[in-house]
């Protein structure tokens, strides 16, 4: 109620028209409501997208048993790739380099036993089938 009282004194006191302060009065107190209606949507907004961001960066962490099943499929993976030939970890750090194996396997003499690649052989030797 003051905040249209404020602008009605303004009004008044620098001597503008009195015809129809009803009505003034009206469109004064409507656009007030609107700006406080838009100002605590956009506080709301503010207020859930923190909301929002602080879920994400919360459930962005690995639970304890996601790190647990992480660590045990690393072990497991590390011993599968010490089962391995010399050659058959070259060929695998040069494909995890991005070098194509498949185009050089006959320049490094690697020629997989029964059509079973790389990654074949670590997923077997690992138990991941």
């Amino acid at each position: 109620m003051q905040e249209v009282f404020l602008p009605l004194f303004r009004h008044l006191n620098l001597g503008r028209s009195r015809e129809n302060l009803r009505g003034w009065l009206f469109r004064v107190a409507n656009n007030l409501a609107l700006k406080r209606r838009q100002a605590s949507k956009r506080a709301l907004d503010r207020n859930l997208q923190l909301e929002m961001d602080v879920t994400l960066k919360i459930d962005s962490e690995p639970s304890p048993e996601q790190q647990i099943l992480f660590e045990q499929r690393q072990a497991q993976l590390l011993a599968a790739f010490q089962c391995l030939s010399e050659q058959d970890r070259c060929c695998l750090r040069l494909g995890a380099e991005g070098i194509a194996v498949s185009r050089n396997r006959a320049s490094i003499g690697y020629f997989p036993r029964f059509g079973v690649g790389i990654l074949g052989t670590i997923c077997y030797a690992s138990g991941a089938r």
